[in-house]
């Protein structure tokens, strides 16, 4: 670069401060872009830890529940289903029959329908007392509300025969238990899938 004579400075080659203006700008873009790689990153990271954090919230939440203990309505059923069959094992028809409603209906896959408290408590004496004893299988237990009503009881059940202790069988049942003058009573009852062995460990 040199001084013409009207005392400006001229330009000897043509391209030096265009060059050194594209030297600069070219790095001024590769610092940006440095830059922006480092946010994209930033904000990459971000949301990966802000989704583990749901994650391990979600599974805590999840555990809660499935750790949370039984409602009302379930210890409930529970305990009447106890009740119920603690007298169904030992015989004790007046305390069965206090439970039951008068126009019962019990279906059963291999004897039918039956209707009625008196037929069912008669059946029981014939085919239950001293020859079969009932036995819940507790993880198989469901509890669900019926508004206005009650409550339906499903699960599996177990039967052992004490004189052929090598006897033993599963089935299934469904119970309708109604919520009257608070006083709760099978109205319905359903026990299937019998002589299929063991349904559930």
């Amino acid at each position: 670069m040199a001084k013409s004579s009207s005392g400006n400075f001229v330009e000897h080659g043509g391209g030096g401060f265009a060059d050194a203006r594209a030297l600069a700008k070219n790095e001024l873009l590769a610092i940006v872009f440095r830059q922006s790689c480092e946010g994209v990153y930033l904000v990459k990271k971000s949301l990966h830890v802000l989704l583990l954090i749901l994650l391990a919230l979600y599974g805590t939440r999840a555990k809660a529940q499935s750790d949370a203990q039984p409602d009302a309505l379930f210890l409930t059923i529970k305990s009447l289903d106890a009740k119920l069959f603690d007298a169904y094992n030992h015989c004790d028809l007046t305390t069965l029959g206090a439970m039951i409603s008068d126009d019962l209906e019990f279906y059963h896959d291999q004897t039918g329908l039956s209707v009625g408290k008196a037929p069912f408590l008669a059946a029981v004496k014939q085919n239950i007392c001293g020859k079969v004893q009932r036995e819940l299988l507790p993880q198989t237990l469901e509890v669900h509300p019926l508004k206005g009503y009650g409550a339906v009881e499903i699960g599996i059940h177990r039967f052992h025969h004490p004189g052929d202790p090598a006897n033993v069988g599963d089935a299934r049942f469904i119970i309708l238990w109604q919520n009257k003058d608070d006083a709760w009573k099978i109205t319905r009852a359903i026990s299937y899938e019998h002589n299929r062995g063991l349904l559930a460990k």
